[in-house]
């Protein structure tokens, strides 16, 4: 049994040989293939080094399947060549062998025949490359050539340039030399003509500069004279404005009253936004009566409808700042103003006019009895400012919550509200008539095209008016005639116009602008046809609920029994569903 194991070992046909064979081959391949990649075949190289990279792998996975095949056949060699000696299998192994060595010659073949291709292929290229470097020094040559003769036409520009550059200034220098020769000769020639005017001149000027020394010392003794006035003035000006700062206090700052007449203003627009944008259930049930009762209680509710609108909105919240506001303006910031006189109930009208008549004695005297009134209100209102507030709530109550209260779903809070504002007007106003300067009211709006006089529009730019549509008087759909439409014409105060003067009849600085509706955005049209509109769907359901309770008598005396009519007619008549009938 050893002696069989060892001649399988050393067996002639031994696969293990043959594989050492091909490992041999391998090593002695074709040195030109193996250095292939040290070549550059010009613009076929990429391609052809694909192809022998792919030729290269093929190899490689041959030689590697040999290799794996040899130490397969090394690792169980001894078992193979028992098998072989046992069974003659040998046989089937040399045949894989040799069609081993068959597909690598084939392959061997394939790579000589690669060879031959790619030496083809570098013949040709080299040719190509060898033309396109004979097209490229060609062209090289032609734009040597076109370089020279752009470089020529360059030098023979610039000389031209430098010679009309030489032509040019040698004209410039001729026409200078003229222009002064001939300024030389005029000069020469209006010497000669004014010689005499020269001469008057120069007497003149004597006579000028005489005049002028006499006037300087007179100037100088009268300014003596001024200097020693002015200290004498200014003495008199020290103690007089002395006594004038004892009686009043500094003036206050334009700045000052605008941002606080402003912030009054702004506040009363923010509780109005917050209190009357909204409409309680019971004025959208019956919008008609609720604006007929408005209207009785103020007339700047006429033709203001009652309904969820935006013009409706607005209308009534513009209304509603024009009540407060002129409250404010009429009873708060009126001349001479007092808790007290206010509570008893005194009328303080008199004192402005006194004021007004004590101007005779002097402006001095008329401001001191204006400080020392001003003190002794101060004082009475102190003492009695329980009362002054309690009459000042009724009659906001009277005024304000009295015809906005149908407006309102809680008229405590907005009473709430506006005691706060009112306390601040109230000093507000006490302050400025404290002041040095006048405070005025302007309550006349006025706009014009070339001036805004100091207005501006309440209404934002967004509101777009609605007049002029299908539904407008104009519009020959529409149930009212432009007769029956009857608008406001006149502007809409919101806020008056503030501004202050220093004298009597000197220049007005504005404090504040006025605010105001203006007829021109179109407001008081659409109030007035939704108001109309409104009023008319209610009249029409007045019209026909009496209709049905006639019919209902009729039927009941004739049948002696009481029935209920099958129509029944609604009772709501808001704004919002007479304009969705509209549209």
């Amino acid at each position: 049994m050893a002696q069989t194991t060892e001649g399988a070992s050393v067996h002639p046909n031994d696969l293990s040989a043959k594989q050492e064979t091909v490992s041999r081959r391998k090593e002695g391949a074709d040195p030109e293939i193996v250095q292939v990649n040290t070549v550059h075949f010009g613009c076929f190289n990429d391609r052809i080094q694909i192809e022998v990279q792919n030729l290269q792998t093929g190899l490689s996975t041959l030689d590697d399947a040999i290799s794996e095949l040899t130490r397969q056949f090394r690792k169980y060699r001894k078992i193979v060549s028992t098998v072989g000696d046992r069974y003659g299998d040998d046989e089937t192994l040399m045949r894989k062998i040799d069609l081993l060595e068959t597909e690598k010659n084939a392959i061997w073949k394939q790579a000589q025949n690669d060879r031959d291709s790619y030496k083809k292929d570098m013949a040709g290229a080299e040719v190509q490359h060898a033309e396109q470097m004979l097209e490229l020094q060609a062209k090289a040559e032609a734009g040597s050539q076109k370089k020279v003769e752009y470089e020529q036409k360059i030098k023979d520009l610039v000389e031209q340039h430098t010679r009309t550059e030489q032509k040019q200034e040698q004209e410039f220098q001729q026409k200078i030399q003229d222009l002064e020769k001939e300024h030389r000769q005029k000069k020469d020639q209006l010497e000669k003509d004014n010689e005499q005017k020269i001469a008057n001149l120069e007497k003149d000027r004597n006579e000028l500069e005489e005049t002028k020394a006499r006037l300087s010392k007179e100037l100088h003794d009268r300014r003596s004279e001024r200097d020693q006035e002015r200290e004498l003035r200014i003495m008199v000006q020290e103690k007089t404005q002395k006594d004038i700062t004892e009686l009043q206090g500094e003036l206050t700052s334009i700045n000052k009253h605008t941002e606080e007449y402003k912030k009054i203003f702004e506040r009363v627009h923010q509780i109005v936004y917050e209190r009357l944008t909204d409409l309680p259930e019971k004025a959208l049930k019956r919008p008609a009566d609720t604006s007929e009762k408005l209207c009785q209680q103020n007339r700047i509710f006429e033709q203001i409808p009652i309904g969820e609108s935006e013009c409706s909105m607005m209308l009534r919240r513009a209304a509603a700042e024009h009540i407060i506001i002129k409250f404010i303006c009429d009873t708060l910031w009126r001349p001479f103003f007092s808790e007290y006189l206010v509570s008893s109930e005194v009328n303080d009208s008199v004192l402005p006019k006194m004021y007004a008549g004590m101007a005779e004695a002097g402006k001095d005297f008329q401001h001191r009895w204006k400080v020392a009134t001003l003190k002794t209100l101060d004082n009475l209102d102190k003492t009695n400012m329980p009362n002054g507030q309690h009459k000042i709530g009724k009659i906001v109550d009277q005024q304000i919550i009295g015809p906005l209260r149908y407006l309102l779903d809680d008229s405590q809070a907005l009473l709430s509200d506006l005691n706060q504002i009112f306390c601040q007007a109230i000093e507000l106003g006490k302050a400025a008539e404290r002041d040095q300067m006048n405070i005025i009211l302007d309550v006349t709006p006025y706009l014009s095209a070339q001036n805004s006089g100091g207005w501006i529009e309440w209404l934002g730019e967004d509101y777009e008016s609605d007049y002029g549509s299908d539904e407008s008087p104009s519009s020959p759909t529409s149930t009212f005639t432009a007769a029956s439409l009857v608008v406001r014409t006149e502007p809409l105060l919101i806020s008056p116009k503030i501004l202050r003067q220093a004298e009597t009849n000197g220049p007005m600085e504005l404090v504040l602008p006025g605010r105001a509706i203006f007829p021109e955005r179109g407001i008081f049209q659409d109030g007035a046809l939704q108001w109309q509109t409104i009023h008319h769907a209610s009249s029409q359901a007045a019209r026909a609920k009496n209709g049905s309770n006639r019919r209902q008598s009729t039927a009941t005396a004739g049948l002696g029994m009481s029935l209920h009519s099958p129509i029944q007619t609604p009772n709501l008549w808001s704004a919002s569903s007479v304009f969705e009938q509209r549209e």
